[in-house]
């Protein structure tokens, strides 16, 4: 068996960029599959939403509510005026840059192990269940993880090679990835924290430090400042819609009710991962202990998480996904290490048993079809013209029925809701100046998160039985949606 095992090394050894290709071709089927499936993603409706109404020249934060960043969205009208207004041309652009996130992840495994390490690693990131479940919707992680782990592959060539200027170029991809999603500066704190640590341990001189420190920070700071500023000075709302979404949430909670959640969060992150994380802790370990530096500098990366303590909103696992490159590598640099020699059976048998427990779920769950969401579109459709404005519990109905919706109906959240950013008081306003036909409110106990947050639910369900007729109640998977029409 030994013989053969050999021999598959030495052909998987000489035909590793073929076998990459063809991974990732794979994997581009395996995403693409049933794209379309799934529609009842409540953010990734009113992203969807959003993105659709500036394509018909309407402005975010002065038109409509959302809590995303610009770039994201005007990246997607863009997508939508150049392939058409419908999810699926949105959702494969995500799945593109997913693929070529994975092919970063491949290449920052070359630089610090070896080509096939880096497949390997490429394969965990690609198969991992929330860069799979995430990456084939319309949202902003897509984005952020490609340029973000793009940034890393810089950074790693800057530091293996010397090539310091390279760094200028890592910044300002950390700095347009964090454009599209707040969580994307987190790394590029890791890269500053890994450097600083090497100074107080004496590996790096002062000097050099602050040199990698300057090109790591200024082109960065520069460009999300510069937009940031333009679209505060353009967009008075911006700056409240963004950072106030993020900020306002949780901040009615104690702190040791927060730090307790978000120990919640990383146990429960634990118990999904737990292969995962223990094997990166080790590779963690052995990098340290074997003085690899690259690989010591990238494990900084694991603290960043701790952040999260200094935020008053929940974040949930998704937020982590910023970190599943990194923690990908470390994982087969610890394979690496305990194997005798790479690619031997141990190390692909510990990897495949990994893969396979995260592939079937998930696998199962892309076989399904929406089919509620179009029933709930063509429901809109047949009571509603299309000039008539709809406010719905979710914004992504009004993308499939093609109808507007309010300005706080645009970005209607748990968050939202329950911080007070948005209240009933505010969406009986906009009912009444925006001649309100028909109002969507899912009621049902195991869905039901937006409306019925709201501080004055209850004033705006009296309001809406009093003006309004309960026309139906319609499923939409667990979700039961209480259509209300306007009483003439």
């Amino acid at each position: 068996m030994s013989k053969w095992f050999r021999a598959a090394d030495e052909w998987i050894s000489a035909n590793t960029w073929l076998l990459i290709l063809l991974t990732l071709a794979v994997m581009g089927l395996f995403y693409a599959y049933n794209l379309d499936g799934k529609l009842d993603d409540d953010d990734e409706g009113s992203y969807l939403y959003q993105t659709w109404r500036i394509t018909l020249g309407e402005t975010p934060y002065r038109d409509f509510l959302t809590p995303q960043q610009p770039f994201f969205l005007f990246s997607g009208a863009t997508v939508m005026r150049l392939l058409g207004q419908g999810v699926l041309p949105v959702r494969a652009v995500g799945v593109v840059l997913i693929l070529v996130a994975g092919l970063f992840v491949c290449l920052i495994g070359q630089e610090l192990l070896s080509l096939q390490a880096g497949l390997i690693a490429m394969c965990l990131f690609l198969l991992n269940p929330d860069v799979y479940r995430w990456g084939r919707m319309y949202r902003p992680e897509a984005y952020m993880l490609c340029l973000s782990t793009g940034a890393l592959y810089v950074y790693v060539i800057a530091l293996r090679r010397s090539r310091w200027n390279w760094m200028w170029l890592s910044s300002l991809l950390f700095g347009l990835s964090t454009l599209y999603k707040l969580f994307g500066i987190l790394l590029l704190g890791g890269c500053l924290l890994a450097v600083a640590v090497e100074v107080v341990r004496g590996r790096l001189p002062w000097r050099t430090a602050l040199g990698m420190g300057v090109r790591l920070v200024v082109p960065a700071l520069a460009v999300v400042a510069l937009v940031m500023a333009i679209f505060v000075l353009r967009f008075p709302e911006f700056y409240g819609a963004v950072f106030g979404h993020q900020l306002r949430q949780g901040r009615e909670l104690g702190w040791g009710v927060r730090i307790a959640r978000k120990a919640a969060l990383f146990i429960g992150y634990f118990g999904l991962y737990a292969p995962l994380l223990i094997f990166s802790i080790l590779g963690s370990n052995w990098a340290r202990k074997q003085r690899h530096p690259l690989l010591r500098m990238l494990a900084i990366q694991l603290v960043t998480p701790l952040s999260f303590l200094f935020l008053s909103r929940d974040p949930s696992p998704r937020h982590l996904m910023y970190l599943l490159p990194v923690l990908s590598l470390l994982f087969v640099a610890a394979l690496q290490r305990l194997a005798s020699q790479p690619l031997q059976s141990f190390y692909w048998a510990i990897s495949a048993a990994v893969l396979i427990s995260w592939l079937f779920p998930e696998t199962f769950t892309a076989l399904n079809r929406d089919l509620d969401t179009p029933r709930v579109a063509e429901y809109i459709q047949a009571y509603t013209a299309p000039s008539d404005v709809v406010l719905s519990d979710y914004a992504g109905l009004n993308f499939f029925s093609r109808r507007p919706s309010t300005y706080y109906g645009a970005s209607l959240s748990r968050g939202a809701t329950s911080s007070g950013q948005v209240t009933g008081a505010d969406l009986v306003a906009e009912i009444e100046a925006m001649d309100v036909k028909m109002v969507l409110v899912d009621v049902s106990p195991k869905t039901a998160h937006q409306m019925v947050n709201l501080r004055d639910y209850e004033d705006f369900r009296a309001y809406l039985q009093q003006h309004f007729t309960l026309l139906a109640v319609l499923p939409r998977g667990e979700e039961r949606l209480e259509v209300y029409y306007k009483r003439r």
